[in-house]
């Protein structure tokens, strides 16, 4: 049996060096997460890189843009998109028209001469259909922000619309009204499906309209109606980068605003929160970011 430790006066035992280490240790750390967020421009993320860092994911946005052969859509200021499987339909100010119960072939602009031979019956008749779609239609939000995201993704469809025109050397006309459109006014966002192909349907080909069911999905409905996809777009969402040990820059998209915004969030000791808040501020200004306006 191996002795006993040693006793002290009062017959105590003597604590080992084990003992008397693991009292020595010092007391746990706790730390906090900050984070401050910037605006940043296009030189940002080079300049991130530049410190050091690496980046340790990236969120993928995939676009994809959907019109007729001849741009009917466009010139017509409607702009079909799918963002992430979501169809999406922005519809331009010139057709506030239809929104107040006029049909697509009275509203100013538009091109569909074919829906100019229906008799003024079936005109009464899409007028009662195409006012209930501006009821459900003009409940949508049209703040400042919210139409000028809007006005940027018009100004990007309409610009590769163009550019495809002058590849396929389509129909001028078509082109010049596309190129010419005013970007100046209220656009309305669709993101119901059966909104989406009723509008459509009615805009683009009225004998169509009475074809449509609430069983047709856009897909179906994109075939009947000789709308094709002319173009697609990857764009990096949000990227995620790493600085030493503690520090995450991350870069993305603001939602309101479309403009890109970075966030820096360092890990501190609670005891060192104030001195943390410093060093997140040092380093927006070596990365030129700004800050966010009140």
């Amino acid at each position: 049996m191996p002795p006993d430790k040693p006793r002290g006066v009062f017959g105590v035992r003597h604590p080992n060096k084990q003992t008397m280490a693991r009292k020595q240790e010092p007391p746990k750390r706790h730390t906090v997460k900050l984070q401050q967020k910037y605006w940043v421009d296009e030189t940002s993320e080079a300049k991130v890189l530049d410190l050091g860092a690496i980046c340790t994911g990236k969120v993928i946005e995939r676009l994809h843009y959907y019109d007729t052969s001849t741009f009917q859509l466009a010139a017509n200021q409607m702009w079909l998109s799918q963002k992430n499987q979501q169809w999406h339909l922005i519809i331009g100010p010139q057709n506030s028209a239809i929104h107040q119960g006029r049909t697509p072939t009275k509203a100013k602009g538009f091109n569909n001469s074919k829906n100019q031979k229906h008799s003024k019956g079936t005109h009464r008749e899409k007028e009662a259909e195409l006012r209930l779609i501006g009821e459900k239609t003009s409940k949508r939000s049209t703040g400042k922000d919210a139409a000028d995201t809007k006005r940027q993704l018009v100004h990007l469809q309409t610009s590769q619309a163009c550019q495809h025109l002058d590849e396929q050397s389509m129909d001028q006309p078509v082109k010049a009204s596309i190129s010419t459109m005013d970007l100046s006014g209220t656009y309305e966002d669709l993101s119901n499906e059966e909104e989406m192909i009723e509008y459509l349907a009615l805009a683009l080909h009225t004998n169509l309209a009475r074809k449509v069911d609430a069983s047709l999905d856009m897909q179906s409905f994109l075939r009947m109606a000789g709308v094709q996809h002319y173009a697609s777009f990857h764009t990096t969402r949000e990227a995620t980068y790493q600085l030493q040990d503690t520090c995450t820059i991350t870069i993305d998209t603001d939602e309101a605003s479309s403009r890109k915004a970075g966030v820096i969030s360092l890990d501190v000791d609670v005891l060192n929160i104030a001195s943390g808040f410093d060093a997140i501020e040092k380093l927006a200004n070596e990365l030129a970011f700004q800050p966010l306006q009140e």
